[in-house]
Formats: structure tokens, C-alpha cells, sequence
């Protein structure tokens, strides 16, 4: 899997009601972007010199494949989330309308 992929597939499914899904999206993605500066700044205060490029270079791709990981299983759990309109579906007022007349459910022609 890419990150490539990943983010048009999490951009898809955020389109299915993005007016709910981008906040929880949101509230999940300040939470790894928060562990990622958290990251950085370890691995800023403990850099000594050009000897530890290669371990940075190890622990910044073991970070990045974390992304692409953690970017899919995003839009998983936004689909399982959001799989009955995650609760926010038709109010019950318009569902119990005579008017709508939804719970007779829909007319043949």
C-alpha cells in the first residue's frame, strides 16, 4: 500500500458525509500529528552529528510506514464508524411525518 493510494481512498470516503467523518478524522489525525512532533523532538535533542543519520533514517522510515499503516486503518474505522450514517441519520420528526410518509414505505407506480 502507498500513502499515494491511502490518501485518495481516506479522500473517497470522507466525501460519503464529510460534514460528520472530517471532524473525527480531525480529532484522530492532531492525535498522531502530536506522537509524530513528539517524535521529532526526541530524536532533535538527541541527534549528536552526521554518525546518526543512519539510525535516523531507520526510526524516520519506521515512522513513515507507521503512516501509511495508520492512514488505512483510518478510513476503515471511519467506514465501520459511519457504517448506519453514524448516527445521524433522519431525524425522527421527518421519519414520522404522514407527510413523508416513510414508514409506508415507498409507492408503486
Amino acid at each position: 500500500w502507498s500513502i499515494a493510494w491511502g490518501v485518495r481512498y481516506l479522500n473517497q470516503i470522507l466525501q460519503i458525509r464529510f460534514d460528520f467523518m472530517y471532524q473525527a478524522f480531525s480529532t484522530a489525525r492532531e492525535a498522531f500529528e502530536a506522537d509524530t512532533d513528539a517524535l521529532l523532538a526526541q530524536l532533535e535533542a538527541s541527534y549528536t552529528g552526521p554518525g546518526d543519520v543512519a539510525q535516523l533514517d531507520e526510526l524516520l522510515g519506521e515512522r513513515a510506514a507507521q503512516a501509511v499503516d495508520w492512514l488505512w486503518a483510518q478510513s476503515d474505522a471511519l467506514v465501520v464508524a459511519f457504517a448506519n450514517n453514524g448516527g445521524k441519520g433522519y431525524p425522527a420528526w421527518w421519519l414520522e411525518s404522514e407527510e413523508v410518509g416513510y414508514e409506508e414505505g415507498p409507492v408503486r407506480a
